[in-house]
């Protein structure tokens, strides 16, 4: 989708007013493209004007994350970033004389959950129809395949999906295994949902169990992971952190002249955005 960040504008159509005749005629496409999106994107400007904080913000952003802003702001972000999605969608999902599916995945997967083209067609025209008032039916990819979906007004199926937004980072310790029989613990840590022009400040801390579950503290590293400049929030994983672990420390009750017995250690990792006073993540994960 073109032209994706403030200041948004009315792209043009790839086709004419009149192309899509006779299932849609030439007002009808003149008004909600000269009229309905430009007035959306008139007003998403204004918003993002008084609010400059949300101006590198992706329309899909915008669209996807309004939930995490204050009510009456994400309202009004839902309705007129939703408005110029959703109809931008809507323009750029047609062409005249209809697109061919060929026997691509796509294809494969109407044939699987609808029985065809015409199947979905029905299907899909059944879900528009039921859509009070004003609203959309989608076509969706979900895990287990595809499926239709509704919303109403200016809803869209992107705000299902919290993933993305610019305060709801998380942190998973994966790959974690020891080194040099037991005296190096090293740690692959990925920090989720990492949005453009946003730096991280990651800290991890290594605690020791014993029996009885009591914390030994075993040390902690902190680390400021660099803005990244794609077009959208990325995954970043941070590799080979390391503790050092002498068997002089070892609280397990095992042999300590023994490198082979078994110690329990607790990682807890803390992202935060370093450039907004968005809400930390904490994670505890038991080694």
């Amino acid at each position: 989708m073109k032209n994706c960040c403030y200041p948004f504008i009315n792209t043009p159509l790839p086709y004419g007013y009149n192309a899509l005749k006779p299932f849609i005629d030439e007002k009808t496409m003149w008004l909600h493209h000269s009229r309905h999106l430009q007035n959306y994107i008139d007003n998403l400007n204004k918003l993002l004007k008084e609010n400059p904080e949300l101006q590198s913000w992706s329309l899909e952003e915008l669209v996807g994350c309004y939930s995490w802003l204050p009510r009456t702001l994400g309202t009004a972000v839902r309705n007129q970033a939703g408005g110029v999605y959703n109809h931008r969608f809507f323009f750029e999902g047609m062409a005249p004389g209809g697109i061919s599916l060929g026997d691509g995945v796509l294809a494969q997967e109407m044939n699987r959950t609808f029985g065809g083209t015409e199947g979905w067609k029905e299907r899909m025209k059944e879900a528009a129809m039921s859509v009070f008032g004003s609203g959309y039916a989608w076509l969706v990819w979900e895990k287990n395949g595809l499926e239709i979906r509704t919303t109403a007004n200016q809803d869209s199926p992107v705000e299902v999906d919290a993933e993305g937004c610019r305060d709801s980072l998380e942190v998973d310790a994966g790959d974690a295994y020891l080194e040099s029989l037991g005296r190096i613990l090293q740690l692959n840590v990925t920090v989720r949902h990492v949005c453009p022009e946003k730096r991280v400040a990651l800290a991890v801390i290594l605690t020791e169990l014993d029996p009885e579950g009591n914390e030994y503290q075993r040390g902690m590293k902190a680390v400021a992971l660099l803005a990244h400049h794609y077009a959208g929030c990325r995954d970043i994983v941070v590799r080979c952190i390391k503790f050092v672990l002498p068997e002089t420390l070892n609280v397990s009750g095992s042999d300590p002249n023994s490198m082979c017995g078994q110690r329990k250690f607790k990682v807890r990792l803390i992202a935060h955005n370093i450039d907004t006073d968005f809400r930390c993540c904490d994670c505890v994960i038991c080694l």
